[in-house]
């Protein structure tokens, strides 16, 4: 193969290995953000209409899924924003908020959604904050 001719294979397998690791490096931010438990999503169930990142906290002696966030991940340098928020709403079950956390090399994560689900946001964290202060004064 001369150096102009572009094995595919090899591309599509390193972007995946790029999205796997996004997705990992994405859990751990958000885990040490929220002082929750983030795993992939795709690697524990692997279908359609599950997020990438999966937010889970304990109860008892199980971990749980948190609900209320669809978590899209795209690690790519160039990202169809509009595209990658229509694949989370479209995947988002019903009452989850859609969004999609994106990085590009060299930068820092950022998270997009819609602006009218800002106050869904909003009262899904301090719903976090709300349950993390009474686990607390027990």
């Amino acid at each position: 193969m001369t150096k102009k001719e572009i094995d595919h294979h090899k591309i599509g397998r390193s972007s995946k290995n790029k999205g796997a690791a996004g997705e990992r490096e994405l859990a751990k931010v958000l885990n040490e953000l929220f002082n929750i438990s983030a795993i992939r999503g795709r690697q524990f169930c692997g279908s359609a209409g599950n997020p990438d990142v999966l937010l889970q906290k304990q109860a008892g002696e199980e971990r749980v899924n948190l609900p209320g966030l669809h978590i899209e991940c795209k690690r790519v340098e160039r990202l169809n924003l509009y595209d990658a928020l229509k694949q989370s709403e479209s995947d988002a079950r019903e009452g989850e908020i859609p969004v999609v956390c994106h990085r590009r090399n060299r930068d820092s994560w950022i998270i997009s959604f819609r602006l009218d689900k800002l106050k869904d946001i909003a009262e899904w964290i301090q719903s976090l904050e709300d349950e993390e202060s009474e686990s607390g004064s027990n």
